[in-house]
């Protein structure tokens, strides 16, 4: 199928200032960055709800592991 001519360089462009997370295994520590599974969660804190259900636990991102937000916001999430 192939990338619709034009969209190569945007594509280029927009991954310039990507970051990832790669999987290690075995349980994640509570300072790891990493997709689903369980979050490190303050015991007593209330987990954040949308009109009265649960939000479901996407990732952790722990930004002392190399991760920059550029302070103009660019790299905002």
């Amino acid at each position: 199928m192939g990338i619709p001519a034009g969209l190569d360089g945007l594509l280029s462009e927009l991954g310039a200032d990507a970051d990832s997370l790669e999987s290690e295994c075995g349980d994640p520590d509570v300072r790891s960055s990493y997709l689903g599974g369980d979050p490190s969660w303050t015991v007593g804190g209330q987990w954040p709800n949308y009109r009265g259900e649960p939000m479901s636990f996407v990732c952790q991102v722990n930004f002392a592991n190399g991760f920059v937000i550029d302070p103009d916001g660019s790299r905002a999430f």
